[in-house]
């Protein structure tokens, strides 16, 4: 199965980082987070890539081309302001009647092959991986007197979903289409009740922000990489 991945955005939310490279390119460690999450995909045989390409795509190609000669990788350039939607659809003819897509910022511990029995089992047209929502802020539980009975830094909030990536798609989707895949194309599917949550509980963190690079790479740094499935 091919592997879509949407590595064109400007990363206005990444800076300085991303004014001199794409936000992809970001190195965790000695290699890019881009190449992690190709690694994550290798490592269960999914070796043939479609890298969705826009700002500053030829730092991408440069980089990886020749770079692993196991992995069959081809380069779309999608537009330099074009939304997620848009870069899905103009790589419609580079795709398999079933694919894998994901965004080049996120990494997770996820097993790919028990998503896709999950995905060849529901009969829908779409997969999304779901995890629980972290949040950013201490949490207070409170007695009648506004006494504070307890206090949990940062939890993870297990009875809310979020959108974690990794999905899987059957071509049929191009039937829907829509300039941005989260807010047009999910939700039609999602109406249509086509689009199953796989639920991932294990490691996951997305690069949205710088201080999320650099906690990724004191993880990758310390040994504590639980992502780099590869390694074991």
């Amino acid at each position: 199965m091919k592997v879509a991945i949407l590595c064109g955005g400007k990363g206005t939310r990444f800076q300085p980082v991303s004014e001199d490279i794409p936000k992809p390119m970001a190195k965790i460690g000695d290699m890019p987070i881009l190449e992690h999450v190709m690694r994550i995909y290798s490592h269960f045989g999914h070796k043939e890539f479609v890298l969705l390409l826009g700002h500053k795509g030829n730092v991408i190609e440069d980089y990886f081309k020749g770079l692993h000669p196991d992995w069959e990788i081809e380069f779309k350039y999608t537009g330099e302001d074009a939304q997620t939607g848009e870069r899905v659809f103009k790589a419609r003819d580079l795709l398999d009647d079933t694919f894998f897509l994901t965004y080049g910022d996120g990494l997770a511990n996820i097993d790919l092959n028990e998503e896709l029995k999950f995905h060849r089992k529901h009969g829908g047209l779409g997969t999304v991986v779901v995890t629980p929502l972290p949040s950013p802020f201490g949490v207070l539980s409170l007695d009648d007197n506004n006494r504070v009975e307890n206090f949990i830094e940062k939890p993870t909030l297990e009875e809310h979903w979020i959108n974690g990536g990794f999905f899987i798609f059957d071509k049929e989707i191009f039937n829907y289409s829509g300039k941005n895949l989260e807010k047009d194309v999910l939700p039609k599917l999602a109406s249509d009740g086509l689009l199953y949550a796989y639920k991932h509980t294990g490691f996951w963190k997305c690069m949205d922000h710088y201080k999320d690079y650099t906690q990724l790479n004191e993880m990758w740094n310390n040994g504590s990489a639980k992502w780099a499935i590869w390694k074991d």
